[in-house]
């Protein structure tokens, strides 16, 4: 059935708006009250104060285009691939640098060779060189000061939310201590597997198939139980692609998502036997709550017109049985929390019909709002006041709201989502 939207009545926010940007540029967040400014014609880099919409200061960083930007103790670290030439088109494997300034006032910090690890553990940056023979390090943010060092932390594979698994080329896999660099030794994997992902039950993985001409195929994804890396099964899924099959952890389950081309989303069970097919089905996310699998995804029905249903809906399935929770229409997925998700409705839906107070009306501007996903909550998008534009692209974390590329031209807006939201 289709949900019908709580009427907006949340508390008032605070509303900034931000400075204009030009042709190419763009805005992050990077933490609680702050985002950068950048370009993609340049290396400029901008720091702004969500609270009052100042920029507090901007300047190149001098080692390459930025790939990453993250706060970690008042400091602001950055990463971005080296350049070989003046140019700033050349390339070159193992040249990635690491760049430190102070989060206020811009001031360099310290640098360093090689990237940060995707996770870091409190005040600590793990650092790794990918490429090169190096071994990677845990720093301090502020002084850069090496803490430890690793021979073997050489891939960001899994993240089991202390330890990073590297894979060697024999197929062992080691854990690595984000606070402490100490290495524990988890299982061996078949020669040349690499991981793919996982879950706290169990990892997939992939093998090698490298071809003697055309594009590199993945014969089979491997699922190992976590404990150990024994093989459960083997699933024997495709993709001639240059890049292995999509397929995500579903608790018990393994689903295989869907693409933009309309592929039906699979789900097969740790046998590795397809327990059911969704029909041109999208799969965004997998969600936990308290314990049962939820996915997130688009319906797409093309060629079907229903009266104030758009042709592609938003759904959320139970993840053992594919059954339908709930059809929450053009509301889209802004980000998924512990305990909710965060969903828009955008301008480019804005001739939408939606249910309102068991009413029909026309969507005008672009409109927040959540799912509350605490057990025994109805499955119901519960909205939030008008974000005053018809906004085509908004993300939400550390509790700021920043919305862009507004239809009309207007200016980027930061709101802050605080506690009076609760």
């Amino acid at each position: 059935m289709m949900l019908a939207a709580v009427p907006p009545n949340g508390p008032s926010t605070g509303r900034v708006v931000l400075p204009a940007l030009t042709r190419g540029e763009f805005y992050s967040l990077i933490g609680d009250g702050y985002a950068t400014r950048h370009s993609i014609h340049d290396d400029d880099v901008g720091v702004l104060d969500l609270h009052n919409g100042r920029e507090l200061w901007r300047r190149d960083p001098g080692i390459g285009h930025l790939q990453s930007q993250r706060i970690v103790d008042g400091v602001l670290i950055m990463s971005a691939t080296g350049y070989t030439d003046a140019t700033k088109k050349v390339l070159r494997s193992g040249t990635d640098q690491t760049f430190a300034v102070d989060l206020r006032s811009g001031g360099e910090l310290w640098r360093r060779k090689g990237a940060v690890l995707a996770n870091t553990a409190g005040a600590i940056v793990p650092i790794w060189c990918s490429g090169c023979p190096d071994d990677s390090v845990g720093v301090d943010a502020r002084t850069g000061r090496e803490i430890w060092r690793s021979p073997w932390l050489k891939a960001s594979n899994y993240f089991d939310g202390t330890a990073q698994w590297s894979t060697d080329r024999d197929g062992t896999v080691r854990a690595v201590d984000l606070t402490t660099g100490n290495a524990r030794l988890v299982g061996t994997l078949p020669k040349d597997y690499w991981i793919i992902g996982g879950s706290t039950r169990y990892i997939l993985a992939v093998p090698p198939s490298p071809p003697r001409s055309g594009p590199l195929e993945y014969p089979g994804v491997g699922v190992f139980d976590i404990h150990g890396l024994r093989q459960i099964a083997y699933l024997n899924v495709t993709n001639s692609a240059s890049y292995p099959p999509d397929l995500w952890p579903c608790g018990d389950l393994i689903c295989q998502r869907g693409g933009v081309d309309m592929v039906d989303m699979k789900v097969y069970d740790l046998q590795g036997q397809l327990r059911y097919i969704t029909a041109q089905f999208l799969l965004h996310t997998v969600i936990d709550r308290d314990g049962q699998q939820l996915i997130l995804g688009e319906q797409h029905r093309s060629g079907v017109v229903a009266t104030g249903v758009p042709t592609d809906t938003n759904q959320i399935l139970e993840a053992t049985t594919g059954r339908v929770l709930a059809d929450i229409g053009a509301w889209r997925l802004v980000r998924v929390d512990a305990d909710r998700i965060w969903v828009a409705l955008f301008a480019s839906r804005r001739t939408a019909k939606l249910l309102v107070s068991s009413q029909e009306r026309a969507q005008e501007e672009t409109i927040f709002g959540y799912i509350d996903l605490r057990p025994g909550v109805r499955l119901a998008v519960t909205t939030l006041r008008p974000l005053g534009g018809a906004y085509e692209d908004c993300d939400f974390d550390f509790g700021w709201l920043l919305c862009g590329n507004d239809v009309a031209h207007t200016r980027s807006v930061a709101i802050h989502v605080g506690d009076d939201f609760e």
